[in-house]
């Protein structure tokens, strides 16, 4: 079994300017950098098995990490392997596929885990549908934002 999921971090939540008062910054027709790196940290869960993976990934930004998840899905059914490097610290994650199951190693781990490739898609579909339903509740603007759009093919 594999869950994917995230809380927007506290830090972002105490001094990005999408949740204070005040002038608000048009999340529309920011950059894919932007909104990517810029907003929205939070601390993912990538739990397999009973173990998780993002425990010690510690705040990530988090369309960054949704992007990089979607590549993966299509990097495996493509080529059979992906890989998400963080770029906020030296962590990487590494998937492999083999038949219908995906080897997932990461370096801040002993062991490698396995689970079905149709888990791994079913909870990042789950996860990037979450993403799109969270960010869209508290800040309606990002639903023109070309970027996130794409990345969650939410469509208008």
């Amino acid at each position: 079994m594999i869950v994917v999921d995230f809380d927007i971090a506290p830090l972002d939540t105490a001094v990005s300017p999408l949740w204070q008062p005040g002038p608000r910054v048009d999340l529309a027709t920011v950059s894919e950098m932007d909104l990517r790196y810029e907003y929205f940290w939070s601390r993912i869960r990538f739990v397999i098995n009973d173990h998780d993976l993002g425990d010690r990934w510690g705040n990530v930004p988090l369309l960054d990490f949704t992007a990089s998840l979607e590549l993966v899905l299509e990097s495996i059914n493509r080529s059979n392997s992906g890989k998400i490097d963080f770029t906020e610290n030296s962590i990487a994650v590494s998937f492999v596929r083999s038949e219908d199951s995906v080897e997932i190693e990461a370096t801040t781990e002993a062991s490698s885990f396995t689970c079905s490739i149709s888990d791994l898609t079913a909870a990042a579909r789950a996860f990037i549908d979450k993403v799109a339903v969270a960010l869209l509740e508290s800040h309606p603007d990002i639903a023109n934002n070309e970027f996130f759009r794409r990345l969650t093919h939410f469509a208008l």
